[in-house]
């Protein structure tokens, strides 16, 4: 991609946005889920301490 983005001139803006776009959005809800899962592990983990 960035070989036709920078040397080539041919790149096209649009596609370029939606790619860093799709990537940033998959790393937001990666870190949202293994949050959350390490959330809910904690949740059981203090339970099972606790009881």
């Amino acid at each position: 991609m960035h070989n036709l983005w920078i040397w080539r001139g041919t790149g096209n803006a649009n596609f370029y946005f939606a790619t860093g776009l799709a990537y940033t959005c998959l790393q937001t809800v990666l870190v949202v889920e293994s949050v959350s899962s390490m959330i809910k592990h904690d949740r059981k983990l203090r339970l099972l301490v606790t009881a």
